[in-house]
């Protein structure tokens, strides 16, 4: 199979995204589904004025025709462990125990005649106290966690996450390995980066000052969204952008 790559994106210094399906040597049935994804702010120029994009997560959806995935090949799929590591810090702090010693007297005193004798007996008693503090143990615990940047999340769907998203996640590398599917003539991949609104911080800037009024920031985020989702669909705006598209189907 021979394939051949197409890609759309209307807004290449904000989203560029690429995909080719490539042979794996020695192997006539396996490919490679290699991805090229880089995302970065950005201010765009549209008629309405400059628009300052940043997106904070993003998802990349993929639809497989005539092909499947070979298990255990996708990229960033953090399978669950059924033992989990975890760092123990224990501080221990000890403190000594200190005596302190004090002397208590008490004496008495008598007089008597002997044989024309006067005679003095004092008596003394000491008494010793002790003191002294307990022993604390303070024991922390801390995880070890490791966060996936692309991840597969399942219906072959991949999350993107940063604050925002700034530089290349997915470097022409194998997203997955696919075979073909025995009896289907179509065979190919469709990819698409999909921006939830909610993940998209856009800022309207005219003549180099930020609109502040609430008015204006209201008027200004319904053009922002229509002019973002106008630049790469043409259907009816749904809470979600299409930035990139790439789609890579076999000629034969």
């Amino acid at each position: 199979m021979k394939f051949k790559s197409e890609h759309d994106n209307p807004l290449p210094d904000l989203v560029e995204l690429k995909t080719k399906v490539s042979p794996k040597e020695g192997d006539d049935h396996a490919h490679d589904l290699l991805v090229e994804l880089r995302v970065h702010p950005f201010e765009i120029e549209e008629t309405i004025g400059f628009i300052a994009v940043e997106i904070s997560e993003a998802v990349l959806s993929v639809q497989f025709t005539g092909l499947e995935v070979v298990p255990r090949t996708k990229l960033g799929n953090p399978v669950m462990a059924t033992k989990v590591r975890q760092e123990v810090q224990r501080e221990r702090s000890v403190t000594q125990t200190v005596d302190t010693e004090k002397n208590r007297s008490a004496s008495a005193s008598g007089g008597a005649s002997m044989t024309g004798i006067d005679g003095k007996v004092e008596g003394s008693r000491d008494s010793t106290e002790k003191s002294g503090q307990s022993v604390g143990e303070k024991t922390t615990s801390t995880d070890v966690i490791e966060r996936h940047q692309v991840k597969a999340i399942g219906n072959d769907n991949w999350k993107i996450t940063g604050a925002p998203l700034d530089g290349v996640y997915i470097d022409h590398e194998p997203l997955c390995e696919v075979t073909p599917v025995a009896g289907k003539n179509r065979v190919g991949v469709e990819a698409e980066l999909v921006v939830k609104q909610k993940h998209v911080k856009a800022e309207l800037i005219t003549g180099g000052v930020w609109f502040s009024s609430v008015n204006q920031k209201k008027i200004a985020k319904v053009l922002i969204a229509k002019s973002l989702h106008a630049a790469g669909s043409d259907k009816p705006f749904e809470g979600k952008f299409v930035f990139g598209k790439s789609q890579s189907f076999d000629e034969g």
